[in-house]
Protein backbone atom coordinates (compact mmCIF):
# COMPACT_ATOMS: atom_id res chain seq x y z
CA UNK A 1 0.00 0.00 0.00
CA UNK A 2 3.00 2.77 0.95
CA UNK A 3 3.83 1.56 -2.75
CA UNK A 4 0.99 3.01 -4.25
CA UNK A 5 0.47 5.63 -2.00
CA UNK A 6 4.18 6.39 -3.06
CA UNK A 7 3.47 6.20 -6.77
CA UNK A 8 0.00 8.18 -6.33
CA UNK A 9 1.91 10.86 -4.82
CA UNK A 10 4.73 11.01 -7.51
CA UNK A 11 2.53 10.49 -10.16
CA UNK A 12 -0.58 12.61 -9.50
CA UNK A 13 2.05 15.60 -9.73
CA UNK A 14 3.80 14.46 -12.22
CA UNK A 15 0.51 14.37 -14.19
CA UNK A 16 -0.71 17.51 -13.27
CA UNK A 17 2.75 19.52 -14.10
CA UNK A 18 2.85 17.57 -17.02
CA UNK A 19 -0.59 19.07 -18.40
CA UNK A 20 0.14 22.75 -16.98
CA UNK A 21 3.27 22.26 -19.05
CA UNK A 22 1.35 21.33 -22.12
CA UNK A 23 -1.15 23.76 -21.54
CA UNK A 24 1.46 26.77 -21.46
CA UNK A 25 3.51 24.89 -24.19
CA UNK A 26 0.74 25.13 -26.67
CA UNK A 27 -0.74 28.15 -25.21
CA UNK A 28 2.46 30.57 -26.25
CA UNK A 29 2.50 28.66 -29.51
CA UNK A 30 -0.81 29.58 -30.17
CA UNK A 31 -0.63 32.91 -28.85
CA UNK A 32 2.66 33.62 -31.86
CA UNK A 33 0.59 32.15 -34.23
CA UNK A 34 -1.97 34.90 -33.35
CA UNK A 35 0.79 37.41 -33.27
CA UNK A 36 1.63 36.70 -36.68
CA UNK A 37 -1.54 36.68 -38.47
CA UNK A 38 -2.70 39.44 -36.70
CA UNK A 39 0.17 41.22 -38.19
CA UNK A 40 0.24 40.04 -41.82
CA UNK A 41 -3.76 41.42 -41.58
CA UNK A 42 -2.85 44.34 -39.91
CA UNK A 43 -0.03 44.70 -43.18
CA UNK A 44 -2.56 43.72 -46.05
CA UNK A 45 -5.42 46.08 -43.99
CA UNK A 46 -2.68 49.19 -44.18
CA UNK A 47 -2.03 47.96 -47.93
CA UNK A 48 -5.81 48.06 -48.42
CA UNK A 49 -6.20 51.66 -46.90
CA UNK A 50 -3.42 53.39 -48.92
CA UNK A 51 -5.35 51.42 -51.74
CA UNK A 52 -8.22 53.45 -51.05
CA UNK A 53 -6.90 56.36 -50.70
CA UNK A 54 -5.30 56.02 -54.05
CA UNK A 55 -8.78 54.90 -55.64
CA UNK A 56 -9.74 58.61 -54.34
CA UNK A 57 -6.79 60.23 -56.25
CA UNK A 58 -7.41 58.16 -59.10
CA UNK A 59 -10.62 59.08 -59.15
CA UNK A 60 -9.89 62.70 -58.66
CA UNK A 61 -7.81 62.38 -61.50
CA UNK A 62 -10.00 60.48 -63.50
CA UNK A 63 -12.50 62.99 -63.28
CA UNK A 64 -10.17 65.83 -64.71
CA UNK A 65 -9.50 63.60 -67.23
CA UNK A 66 -12.79 63.20 -68.19
CA UNK A 67 -13.65 66.76 -68.29
CA UNK A 68 -10.63 67.84 -70.22
CA UNK A 69 -11.79 65.13 -72.87
CA UNK A 70 -15.17 66.77 -73.05
CA UNK A 71 -13.82 70.07 -73.20
CA UNK A 72 -11.63 69.10 -76.31
CA UNK A 73 -14.18 67.03 -77.67
CA UNK A 74 -16.51 70.65 -78.14
CA UNK A 75 -13.52 72.00 -80.22
CA UNK A 76 -13.69 68.80 -82.47
CA UNK A 77 -15.84 68.70 -85.80
CA UNK A 78 -18.21 66.15 -86.97
CA UNK A 79 -17.15 64.76 -89.76
CA UNK A 80 -20.61 65.63 -91.41
CA UNK A 81 -19.98 69.36 -90.72
CA UNK A 82 -16.33 69.57 -91.94
CA UNK A 83 -17.31 72.72 -93.70
CA UNK A 84 -17.37 74.70 -90.40
CA UNK A 85 -14.01 73.82 -89.58
CA UNK A 86 -12.74 74.79 -92.99
CA UNK A 87 -15.07 78.00 -92.52
CA UNK A 88 -13.26 78.15 -89.16
CA UNK A 89 -9.68 78.22 -90.99
CA UNK A 90 -10.61 80.73 -93.42
CA UNK A 91 -12.09 83.46 -90.48
CA UNK A 92 -8.79 82.49 -89.20
CA UNK A 93 -6.79 82.97 -92.57
CA UNK A 94 -8.68 86.32 -93.08
CA UNK A 95 -7.66 87.53 -89.74
CA UNK A 96 -4.11 87.40 -90.81
CA UNK A 97 -5.14 89.22 -93.76
CA UNK A 98 -4.90 85.77 -95.81
CA UNK A 99 -6.69 84.89 -98.60
CA UNK A 100 -7.37 80.80 -98.48
CA UNK A 101 -6.95 79.70 -102.49
CA UNK A 102 -7.55 75.84 -101.60
CA UNK A 103 -8.67 73.42 -98.80
CA UNK A 104 -9.51 69.62 -99.16
CA UNK A 105 -9.54 66.31 -97.89
CA UNK A 106 -10.04 63.13 -98.63
CA UNK A 107 -11.92 60.39 -96.63
CA UNK A 108 -10.81 56.84 -96.24
CA UNK A 109 -13.29 54.31 -96.75
CA UNK A 110 -12.58 52.44 -93.45
CA UNK A 111 -13.49 55.40 -91.93
CA UNK A 112 -16.64 56.25 -93.09
CA UNK A 113 -17.33 52.62 -92.10
CA UNK A 114 -15.83 53.02 -88.79
CA UNK A 115 -17.92 56.49 -88.28
CA UNK A 116 -21.03 54.42 -89.01
CA UNK A 117 -19.86 51.72 -85.99
CA UNK A 118 -18.77 54.06 -83.59
CA UNK A 119 -19.16 58.13 -83.20
CA UNK A 120 -17.12 58.67 -79.85
CA UNK A 121 -13.21 58.01 -81.47
CA UNK A 122 -11.82 61.18 -82.71
CA UNK A 123 -10.64 59.92 -87.04
CA UNK A 124 -7.30 61.64 -88.26
CA UNK A 125 -7.78 62.74 -92.07
CA UNK A 126 -5.14 64.43 -93.89
CA UNK A 127 -5.26 67.52 -95.51
CA UNK A 128 -3.82 69.64 -98.19
CA UNK A 129 -4.87 73.61 -98.08
CA UNK A 130 -3.23 76.74 -100.16
CA UNK A 131 -2.96 79.88 -98.55
CA UNK A 132 -2.08 83.28 -100.31
CA UNK A 133 -0.81 86.40 -98.29
CA UNK A 134 2.52 87.97 -96.86
CA UNK A 135 5.24 85.92 -95.72
CA UNK A 136 5.50 87.23 -92.03
CA UNK A 137 1.10 86.78 -91.13
CA UNK A 138 1.06 83.70 -93.32
CA UNK A 139 4.03 82.58 -90.39
CA UNK A 140 1.71 83.87 -87.76
CA UNK A 141 -1.33 82.31 -89.40
CA UNK A 142 0.65 79.10 -89.33
CA UNK A 143 1.71 79.61 -85.93
CA UNK A 144 -2.05 80.28 -84.76
CA UNK A 145 -3.21 77.15 -86.20
CA UNK A 146 -0.92 74.72 -84.82
CA UNK A 147 -2.54 75.48 -81.26
CA UNK A 148 -5.91 74.54 -82.35
CA UNK A 149 -7.23 71.23 -80.73
CA UNK A 150 -9.07 69.84 -84.21
CA UNK A 151 -5.15 70.31 -86.05
CA UNK A 152 -3.38 67.04 -85.30
CA UNK A 153 -0.21 67.40 -86.84
CA UNK A 154 1.34 69.66 -90.08
CA UNK A 155 3.38 67.07 -91.47
CA UNK A 156 5.02 69.90 -94.20
CA UNK A 157 4.83 73.64 -95.42
CA UNK A 158 5.97 74.49 -98.53
CA UNK A 159 6.69 78.28 -99.17
CA UNK A 160 6.68 80.01 -103.06
CA UNK A 161 7.28 83.54 -103.44
CA UNK A 162 4.60 85.02 -105.68
CA UNK A 163 5.28 85.76 -109.02
CA UNK A 164 4.05 89.42 -108.60
CA UNK A 165 7.05 90.01 -106.46
CA UNK A 166 6.71 91.57 -103.13
CA UNK A 167 6.75 89.62 -99.65
CA UNK A 168 3.52 87.58 -100.97
CA UNK A 169 4.00 83.87 -100.61
CA UNK A 170 2.05 80.83 -101.43
CA UNK A 171 1.96 78.06 -99.07
CA UNK A 172 1.46 74.96 -99.54
CA UNK A 173 0.44 73.09 -95.77
CA UNK A 174 -0.06 69.44 -95.55
CA UNK A 175 -1.38 67.75 -92.17
CA UNK A 176 -4.02 66.03 -90.29
CA UNK A 177 -7.13 67.10 -88.52
CA UNK A 178 -8.82 65.53 -85.94
CA UNK A 179 -13.08 64.76 -86.25
CA UNK A 180 -15.08 62.47 -84.38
Amino acid sequence: MDRRLLLKAVWLPGLLLSMILGILFFRNHHLDQLDATIASDSMRLDSRRALLASIGELRKELTAVSRSMERDYKHLFELAKAESMVEIINNMAAYYGIEMIDFKFQIPEYVEKRLQADKTIPYLIQFEAKFKGDYVPVGKFIESLEKRIFLDEINSIRLVANEAGGNEVISDIRGVVRFI
